[in-house]
């Protein structure tokens, strides 16, 4: 059976995805039902949240747990239904250090318009963000695209030659065929993988749309889009839904008048009174029943809202969780380490090599005391030593 629904966010979603997963167990507690979700982070929220409380698949079918359900990220799936057709041929995964040890490789052989750069660390991972994206577009587009430009012929070029250096593996996209072509041709691990849930989506690449076109027709999909209610926020979401009813039939669509969205302008003076003003803001809908973890706080640049905000959130005693407002560089042991780094730079000068020895607890060998500071000073300055490990 294959079911489209396009449901809120939130709760209405949790509880669409609680309903689908009892259908597709059909009275079977034991049997295998798969989750693809957005990401792992997700799967594990909803792990919890559909064990427990009123969205808790007790409440609907009277049993409790999640038996023989898994929640997996979509590119996972693929691997458990294509991945045992691909060593067949011959062909390894793709990782990452190959990837970009093709690319490197592909820059050296000739660079084009990135000989300056074609060294730098963020050409690669630049590169390598742009293939992920050309991997998606047909030879047609690829013409298309290399025309606009030198630069653009370029890149072109180079994700062609990254392409035929790397025939002898395979990519999440070939993964992603691989498992269309299982599930058509009615592979073992179906039966392991069972009925599948795609929750809420955000895009499907052209490899995973032949897959879940190809798992709709088998009859083991169900797909829940979610929506905003906000008609422009839901285009994307819209058009996604659109492409699957091709395979899937006509959305069945829930109302969508329970999701609150709302906008409030507020005019502070400074940035800590924005941040006390965000400290309210969460402590009333915490008030109000919203959990923590169902709200977040965004800033638009680190300095100086990561530190403020962890001050201000500490002094409240509101328990949150976010990116350290201090950098391992800011503590002693960091310190100390690019402090001694940097002695070579200065040439061992005797001031700055004093001032590293003084800065911070320097053992002499592990286990032992700390190194005298103020007797290696006395010393040095007695041998009239300046600067140069020679003089040392």
């Amino acid at each position: 059976m294959a079911s489209l629904y396009l449901v809120p966010y939130g709760p209405p979603a949790r509880v669409a995805l609680r309903d689908a997963i009892v259908d597709a167990k059909g009275g079977d507690p034991l049997a295998p039902v798969t989750v693809a979700v957005p990401s792992n982070y997700a799967g594990l929220s909803l792990r919890r949240s559909l064990g427990q409380g009123d969205l808790s698949l007790a409440a609907v079918s009277g049993r409790d747990g999640l038996v023989n359900v898994r929640f997996l990220v979509l590119a996972r799936v693929a691997e458990l239904l294509g991945a045992p057709a691909l060593p067949a041929e011959g062909r390894r995964p793709l990782t990452g250090p190959v990837g970009a040890e093709a690319i490197r490789a592909a820059l050296a052989s000739d660079p084009g318009v990135f000989r300056d750069v074609a060294e730098h660390p963020a050409t690669e991972r630049s590169l390598g963000a742009t293939f992920r994206d050309l991997r998606q577009a047909p030879a047609s587009a690829l013409d298309t695209v290399a025309r606009r430009s030198d630069r653009a012929a370029d890149v072109v070029r180079l994700f062609r030659e990254v392409r035929r250096q790397t025939t002898a593996y395979y990519d999440e996209e070939q993964l992603a065929q691989a498992a269309a072509e299982a599930v058509r041709t009615g592979a073992p691990a179906l039966r392991d993988v069972g009925h599948i849930i795609l929750h809420l989506p955000r895009r499907l690449s052209p490899a995973e749309q032949s897959l879940i076109e190809a798992l709709a027709e088998a009859g083991g999909l169900t797909a829940i889009v979610g929506c905003t209610g906000d008609a422009e926020a839901d285009e994307p979401a819209h058009r996604l839904a659109s492409r699957l009813e091709r395979s899937l039939g006509p959305a069945e669509e829930a109302p969508s008048d329970t999701i609150a969205a709302g906008t409030q302008i507020v005019a502070v003076t400074d940035a800590e009174e924005e941040v006390r003003s965000a400290l309210r803001f969460v402590m009333a809908r915490l008030a109000g029943g919203t959990p923590l973890h169902r709200m977040a706080v965004l800033y638009p640049i680190t300095q100086p809202y990561a530190l403020l905000s962890h001050e201000q959130f500490s002094a409240a005693g509101t328990p949150h969780n976010g990116p350290a407002p201090r950098t391992l560089a800011q503590t002693l042991s960091g310190r100390t380490l690019l402090g001694l780094l940097r002695l070579r730079d200065a040439d061992f000068r005797r001031d700055a090599l004093m001032d590293w020895l003084s800065a911070a607890p320097v053992l002499e060998q592990p286990g032992g005391s700390h190194a005298p500071a103020q007797r290696w000073d006395a010393l040095s300055r007695s041998a009239g030593i300046v600067a140069g490990a020679a003089q040392w």
